[in-house]
């Protein structure tokens, strides 16, 4: 796939989600699926609700600080970020670890949302993972076991519903190596610009060259 087959009808470029919980794989994975993507000539562009947090007093879980939760998240400033982005490349890329809590915190940023990919993990990933957290926690394994991953499952609880109103959604398995995690969701990515008319496929095929050539960092 080069430069020249990539078409843009529409007047914005669709927007696909990445979720999950936090330490997930999902960054890296969006990363790198940006990085693929462009290597193979498809205008892509990643925002991350993490560049968007703002401070919020007073949350707490069991009496201690807690980072977690979609009030944290400044979403006005990430609706414009998206629908900027949106207008400047062929697809948009959106990491976030609440971005589904766009549905009741900014519904205008959950109506550009076309796909999702949902990362799936287990609370041990997650406390492997995990390096930064309050103090009053005392450590970043029980900041993601008491807090992070109670966290995730009131997510998961409370956007279920809203899965059902997007017309792509695929879960990624939590034992996936990052290469097979990246190449599932390549190939998804690909085949939904291609539905939604983004772009045509070669042969109906996606072309797949560039993973040698990528490096696999901690995920995060």
């Amino acid at each position: 796939m080069d430069a020249q087959s990539i078409k843009r009808p529409r007047l914005q470029a669709p927007v696909l989600a990445i979720t999950g919980s936090s330490c997930s794989g999902k960054t890296t994975l969006a990363r790198l699926l940006v990085e693929t993507l462009r290597t193979e000539g498809v205008d892509a562009e990643l925002v991350e609700q993490d560049s968007f947090r703002c401070r919020s007093k007073g949350n707490k879980r069991d009496g201690r600080p807690s980072w977690e939760g979609p009030q944290f998240t400044d979403w006005g400033r990430l609706k414009d970020a998206v629908a900027a982005a949106a207008i400047r490349c062929a697809v948009v890329i959106v990491d976030g670890y609440m971005i589904l809590d766009s549905f009741e915190q900014c519904p205008s940023l959950a109506s550009m949302i076309e796909g999702v990919l949902w990362v799936n993990s287990t609370v041990h990933q997650v406390k492997g993972r995990r390096t930064v957290f309050p103090r009053a926690w005392g450590s970043a394994a029980n900041y993601a076991e008491l807090c992070v991953w109670p966290a995730h499952v009131e997510y998961q609880k409370r956007v279920g519903p809203h899965l059902e109103k997007i017309a792509r959604t695929v879960f990624l398995e939590a034992n996936d190596s990052r290469e097979q995690r990246l190449q599932t969701a390549f190939c998804v990515v690909v085949h939904w610009l291609e539905e939604l008319e983004t772009f045509p496929l070669k042969n109906g095929v996606p072309e797949w060259r560039s993973l040698q050539n990528l490096e696999f960092g901690p995920q995060i």
